[in-house]
């Protein structure tokens, strides 16, 4: 018996006059409680699902601070990525296979911009990796304004920060987009045709209006590693706790010496794995190790499994990042 692909989309082939089944109530759901996205409220979204806009409540700046910057496996994935693009050539040509075109064209003006000059700002190596770094952050996807000279040669290429662009969906769904709003710098909106813009981004299962970012994934995994990273920080410079505490007798010593050893515990990075005296009950000589703790472990733990999942959703392994030695010591150990 023949397969049949997706057997269960036969219930869709009513016949025309059969009354069609009653629609289904719809369900929505708050990303920010619940059964939720948690990684997107990293950005900011407090839509609903199956809304029109899903990606409008996307905070790029919030991604970029937060996450880009603060993050040294996001920030080092998306270098690598976008660095690696920036540096391919481009060719355009016709026929051949995926190694070799069968005629080149080498004087297209698509060339001109991407191989040597983009815009009066930008190298075609600059712009290539901007390009790439917008798609791997921004849900809305890239947005490029395409211009022509009068005898209708593309002579410029910008990339317009997605934040700044609205989309205008067409009111009869017929070309989807009906135009694009872009607010410059000054606060003036621009209309932009559909033609001059490319809209480029990695399609949503659902909504033709949104793309998808790694960022929704590891989104957590990232807010995870900066506060573990911002925790330690905040420990040491406030840590009062010495190396190793030996307790001693004090009986009879006079209090200025006993506050001076107490001025031993100040906190403070530069204080950090120093002996520290204390009292005891009389003729009483103890010593404390206070240098390992479970907080050194789970901090440890904690980094590895969100860096792993960090490279993982953006698909580089350590070795691209700068990092291979932990899996060399993998393959020796083979």
């Amino acid at each position: 018996m023949p397969r049949q692909f997706l057997p269960t989309l036969r219930g869709l082939l009513v016949p025309r006059s059969a009354a069609p089944p009653p629609a289904p109530t719809a369900e929505t759901k708050d990303l920010l409680a619940g059964n939720a996205y948690v990684s997107m409220t990293y950005a900011g979204v407090t839509n609903v699902w199956g809304t029109p806009g899903r990606a409008d409540g996307w905070d790029m700046e919030r991604v970029i601070v937060e996450g880009y910057e603060r993050s040294i496996w996001t920030f080092k994935s998306i270098e690598a990525i976008s660095k690696h693009a920036s540096t391919l050539p481009i060719q355009i040509g016709r026929g051949g296979d995926e190694r070799r075109f069968e005629e080149t064209l080498d004087d297209h003006p698509l060339l001109k911009l991407l191989n040597k000059k983009a815009n009066p700002l930008e190298t075609g190596d600059v712009f290539k990796k901007r390009l790439s770094a917008q798609l791997l952050l921004s849900k809305k996807g890239v947005f490029i304004e395409k211009t022509y000279s009068r005898g209708g040669t593309l002579v410029r290429l910008d990339l317009l920060p997605p934040d700044r662009v609205q989309i205008i969906p067409d009111d009869r769904n017929a070309d989807y987009v009906k135009h694009f709003e872009f607010t410059d710098y000054s606060g003036h909106v621009r209309e932009l045709l559909p033609k001059h813009v490319i809209w480029i981004r990695d399609p949503h299962p659902l909504d033709p209006f949104c793309g998808v970012t790694p960022l929704e994934a590891a989104g957590l995994s990232i807010d995870l590693d900066v506060k573990a990273r911002t925790y330690n920080i905040s420990f040491i410079d406030n840590d009062g706790r010495p190396g190793g505490i030996v307790g001693i007798d004090l009986d009879g010593v006079d209090q200025r010496e006993v506050d001076r050893i107490q001025k031993r515990l100040a906190p403070g990075a530069h204080n950090a794995g120093q002996l520290t005296l204390v009292g005891t009950g009389p003729g009483g000589v103890t010593y404390v190790d206070t240098s390992a703790r479970p907080r050194e472990m789970a901090y440890e733990t904690l980094s590895g499994t969100s860096k792993g999942e960090i490279l993982a959703a953006f698909g580089v392994p350590e070795s691209i990042v700068g990092n291979a030695s932990d899996t060399a010591a993998v393959v020796r150990d083979r």
